[in-house]
């Protein structure tokens, strides 16, 4: 079962362009073994607020197993190598977190090369069983509005490992911000979206992935 990354970060100012050509051009980074798929993604929305022009990008990425990242982070030469091209762009050490696949779930690459990502993450369901009821008719409600023909999207869903261990993740892979803005407020799923919204210590991610 392959293992999903993400990893949050700040840049400085005006230096997006600048991250993608080194991280597009640092050989530490594209040839990393055990690395299955990589994609950076410009952060639109973060809980429903515009973040556009705050540059935070993300890092989506799917390693074959745990064992292959924790080779690569934190100590090995080609990860030194590999933050040796990009410290100088970002305002703070980033920190990845890990998921597996839930049962049912393949691998996560549909949903991180849809046009529009939509990303949740929160405390894991066994452990609050408020958000677990309140993501499972979030997500009933969507199935039922695709097969219905009304929207299409992508989904995967994961539990955390290692440091993200109690958390959940999902992933919604959408065609466009216009897409998904209609399907969260279609009928019932707009009142579903804001309980999921209230679920303690979520967060919610709009991003736009592109290849790197």
């Amino acid at each position: 079962m392959s293992t999903t990354e993400l990893v949050f970060s700040n840049l400085k100012p005006g230096v997006t362009q600048q991250l993608i050509a080194a991280l597009r051009g640092s050989p530490a980074f594209q040839n990393i073994p055990g690395n299955l798929y990589k994609r950076i993604g410009h952060v639109v929305r973060h809980n429903g607020e515009d973040v556009t022009s705050q540059e935070r990008i993300v890092l989506g990425l799917e390693w074959d197993k745990p064992s292959s990242f924790h080779a690569f982070y934190p100590a090995s030469p080609q990860f030194s190598e590999f933050i040796g091209a990009i410290k100088e762009f970002v305002a703070a050490p980033p920190k990845p977190v890990l998921f597996t696949a839930r049962p049912d779930y393949g691998r996560p690459v549909p949903t991180l090369s849809s046009a529009v990502t939509q990303i949740f993450i929160g405390p894991n369901g066994d452990k609050k069983p408020e958000g677990e009821q309140a993501r499972a008719t979030f997500l009933d409600l969507l199935k039922e509005a695709k097969e219905r023909g009304e929207i299409d999207f992508e989904r995967w869903g994961g539990l955390g490992i290692d440091d993200a261990e109690g958390t959940w993740l999902g992933l919604l892979g959408w065609k466009s911000e216009e897409e998904l803005d209609k399907a969260m407020k279609g009928d019932g799923i707009a009142e579903a979206v804001k309980k999921l919204r209230n679920t303690e210590a979520l967060d919610e991610y709009v991003v736009k992935f592109e290849e790197v």
